[in-house]
């Protein structure tokens, strides 16, 4: 399963979890801008940000 939406909020219940089904969905994520500071605040953000900044390859393995 993937990563869940914190911002998700089932307009109806048994329903699959998406965008569609979402009452902070009127043709955009109304909760994008939070969404965007918990990936900013997570370690793959971070861990990839400082590989970007130091200009290195991505070690893969």
């Amino acid at each position: 399963m993937g990563a869940k939406c914190v911002g998700f909020d089932a307009k109806k219940v048994g329903l699959k979890e998406n965008c569609a089904n979402c009452k902070n969905w009127d043709g955009k994520c109304l909760v994008q801008k939070l969404l965007n500071e918990l990936y900013e605040e997570s370690t793959k953000f971070r861990s990839m940000d400082s590989l970007m900044r130091s200009n290195k390859g991505v070690f893969l393995g």
